[in-house]
């Protein structure tokens, strides 16, 4: 059974995770205020110092164990050998169609907007960007790949290739989103690149 003291620090420090991730993702990094952190939890600086000794500790952490987990596990689907990579690459785009609004299209990636923010200003949040980036691109080479070995996906395509241009298509379509406020230009973006991942499948 959990200490629980244990258990009441793990869910405050949760509780600053949550709140922090809201506050970046609609003010930016730079300008997420603490101040509004502890107020949206009503949690004391004494709780916020205890666990994150500065505003940069807790962007780090923000990205590594509240925005990582939850973009990765939307791919997680790609590593299955039973699964057909074309077959789950449609399936999330409409994913992600189905889960986008108006305000999710506004306020953007949760990412990219920190890869545009910070990337060329903090050593720690690129080195971070680029790690994220670069298990995506092997997971999504590896797959691509696989669905060539497998006879599902057409032979004369480089798998590093797609795989960095769909990662290039899947940001910009959200840059896109965000820039424009316009859901049908979103749309636009994540349909064309279905279109182009079905054209990638083997028919015979």
């Amino acid at each position: 059974m959990q200490n629980p003291q244990k258990q009441k620090a793990d869910q405050t420090r949760e509780q600053l995770l949550l709140a922090a991730f809201t506050e970046i993702h609609s003010q930016g990094f730079r300008a997420a205020s603490l101040g509004n952190i502890l107020k949206n939890t009503g949690l004391t600086k004494g709780a916020l110092y205890h666990h994150f000794p500065n505003k940069q500790a807790l962007g780090y952490a923000v990205f590594d164990e509240v925005i990582v987990p939850e973009s990765q596990e939307k791919w997680l689907r790609l590593q299955n050998p039973d699964n057909n990579p074309i077959d789950v690459l449609l399936e999330i785009g409409q994913e992600l169609l189905a889960e986008a609004s108006f305000e999710t299209i506004q306020l953007g990636c949760p990412i990219c907007n920190l890869v545009q923010e910070m990337s060329g200003v903090d050593v720690g949040f690129h080195q971070r960007f680029a790690e994220f980036q670069n298990e995506w691109r092997k997971q999504l080479t590896a797959a691509i790949r696989r669905g060539q070995e497998n006879k599902m996906i057409i032979a004369d395509v480089n798998p590093e290739s797609i795989a960095s241009f769909l990662i290039a298509v899947h940001d910009g379509a959200a840059s896109v989103g965000k820039a424009t406020h316009d859901m049908q230009e979103y749309e636009n973006c994540v349909n064309e690149m279905s279109r182009y991942i079905n054209n990638l499948r083997k028919t015979h």
